[in-house]
């Protein structure tokens, strides 16, 4: 499908692109779908979430890896939406280090995201879980309304 795609010089399109990155994705052909999003010139949210998903999704939840992928989303200037902070919740969900949750969820306030129950329903679960980091979260919650 990729070659036809590229012999029909198709591929030169946002939409087309970002639905065979996801395809690739989903399909588990990670270094394929890797390969076709650093080849694109121009990215959006929806190429951005694909890749973070599927490689969250497939097994390979490396926060390293995810954060570094939002963290190159963010200096792009392509602005998060909540199927990318699900995605990020997922990875961060690997990890016995909390540190990467809260940055998430910092962000996930920042962009005014809170209302989404989606997004707000795994950080609850966690704090009724962990009584001993309510304080310290919204602390940090306070300070990043502060800040914005």
């Amino acid at each position: 499908m990729h070659t036809k795609l590229v012999k029909q010089a198709l591929l030169s399109s946002l939409y087309l692109r970002s639905n065979l990155l996801n395809m690739y994705a989903k399909c588990s052909h990670l270094p394929d779908a890797l390969k076709l999003f650093d080849e694109m010139t121009h990215k959006n949210v929806v190429s951005w979430t694909a890749v973070i998903a599927g490689f969250v999704q497939k097994g390979h939840p490396v926060e390293a890896h995810y954060l570094s992928l939002f963290k190159r989303m963010h200096v792009s200037g392509t602005k998060p939406n909540e199927f990318s902070f699900v995605g990020g919740l997922h990875a961060c969900s690997f990890s016995k280090n909390h540190a990467h949750a809260y940055q998430t969820y910092a962000l996930i306030l920042r962009f005014g995201f809170q209302s989404n129950i989606n997004l707000m329903k795994p950080k609850k679960t966690e704090l009724e879980i962990n009584k001993n980091a309510v304080d310290k979260v919204l602390r940090d919650e306070n300070e990043n309304i502060k800040n914005v």
